[in-house]
């Protein structure tokens, strides 16, 4: 499988060094990501930004994403946070 995320400052304040967090369901495992720093533990996925997005300004949105693998069907990730808090997932 492979996801591709848009993040999008909709705050007033740039967001730096900004952590997204997510659960993924069981028996997917995260694999190669791009544009982030990717890390799984347990179903517990992070991305954390490189040294080119680390900066988001207010309406700024950068893409990020990652393949992955799963046993049988797949469903979506659920509980996403940015910076510990809840994120509208559209």
């Amino acid at each position: 499988m492979s996801v591709n995320l848009t993040l999008t400052n909709t705050g007033t304040t740039a967001l730096t060094g900004w952590t997204l967090a997510f659960d993924l369901p069981a028996g997917q495992q995260l694999g190669q990501g791009w544009s982030a720093t990717w890390s799984q533990t347990g179903s517990r996925v992070t991305a954390t930004p490189v040294a080119w997005n680390a900066t988001l300004a207010p309406g700024a949105s950068v893409a990020v994403g990652f393949n992955g693998t799963h046993g049988g069907s797949t469903a979506a990730p659920g509980a996403y946070t940015l910076d510990g808090t809840a994120c509208t997932v559209a």
